[in-house]
Protein backbone atom coordinates (compact mmCIF):
# COMPACT_ATOMS: atom_id res chain seq x y z
CA UNK A 1 0.00 0.00 0.00
CA UNK A 2 2.62 2.32 0.94
CA UNK A 3 4.69 1.85 -2.34
CA UNK A 4 1.05 2.06 -4.35
CA UNK A 5 0.60 5.59 -2.66
CA UNK A 6 4.11 6.47 -3.28
CA UNK A 7 3.26 5.84 -6.97
CA UNK A 8 0.13 7.85 -6.97
CA UNK A 9 1.74 11.10 -5.54
CA UNK A 10 4.60 10.87 -7.80
CA UNK A 11 3.11 9.86 -10.96
CA UNK A 12 -0.90 9.94 -10.69
CA UNK A 13 -2.95 7.33 -11.79
CA UNK A 14 -0.96 6.42 -14.77
CA UNK A 15 2.04 5.14 -12.27
CA UNK A 16 -0.49 2.76 -11.07
CA UNK A 17 -0.89 0.73 -14.34
CA UNK A 18 0.88 -2.57 -14.53
CA UNK A 19 4.18 -2.58 -16.81
CA UNK A 20 6.51 -4.91 -17.77
CA UNK A 21 9.01 -6.21 -16.08
CA UNK A 22 12.61 -5.16 -16.87
CA UNK A 23 14.26 -8.97 -15.83
CA UNK A 24 11.43 -10.39 -18.45
CA UNK A 25 12.67 -13.48 -20.21
CA UNK A 26 15.84 -13.20 -18.40
CA UNK A 27 17.49 -16.36 -16.23
CA UNK A 28 19.53 -15.95 -13.04
CA UNK A 29 19.79 -19.51 -12.60
CA UNK A 30 22.79 -20.84 -14.63
CA UNK A 31 21.78 -23.28 -17.32
CA UNK A 32 23.82 -26.08 -15.23
CA UNK A 33 21.75 -25.79 -12.26
CA UNK A 34 18.44 -25.84 -14.13
CA UNK A 35 19.69 -29.17 -16.28
CA UNK A 36 20.60 -30.63 -12.37
CA UNK A 37 16.89 -29.71 -11.28
CA UNK A 38 15.45 -31.48 -13.94
CA UNK A 39 17.39 -34.41 -14.04
CA UNK A 40 16.10 -34.61 -10.41
CA UNK A 41 12.74 -33.40 -11.29
CA UNK A 42 12.56 -36.70 -14.34
CA UNK A 43 14.01 -39.42 -12.21
CA UNK A 44 11.89 -42.65 -10.94
CA UNK A 45 11.17 -42.72 -8.55
CA UNK A 46 11.12 -40.22 -7.30
CA UNK A 47 13.26 -38.76 -4.66
CA UNK A 48 12.72 -37.09 -1.51
CA UNK A 49 12.55 -33.71 -0.48
CA UNK A 50 15.27 -34.24 1.30
CA UNK A 51 17.47 -35.79 -1.40
CA UNK A 52 17.82 -33.07 -4.09
CA UNK A 53 18.75 -30.30 -1.00
CA UNK A 54 21.79 -32.47 0.11
CA UNK A 55 23.15 -33.43 -3.34
CA UNK A 56 22.82 -29.74 -3.88
CA UNK A 57 24.94 -28.98 -0.83
CA UNK A 58 26.93 -31.60 -2.15
CA UNK A 59 27.22 -30.22 -5.67
CA UNK A 60 28.21 -26.92 -4.30
CA UNK A 61 30.43 -27.86 -1.20
CA UNK A 62 33.89 -25.81 -1.12
CA UNK A 63 36.56 -27.89 -2.13
CA UNK A 64 39.11 -25.91 -0.11
CA UNK A 65 39.92 -24.84 2.88
CA UNK A 66 37.57 -22.02 4.65
CA UNK A 67 39.05 -18.90 4.58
Amino acid sequence: MQRWNQLYRVGGVAALDPHARTDKGVRRTSAETVAFVERLALARPRPSVATPHRLAVARNAPTGPAI
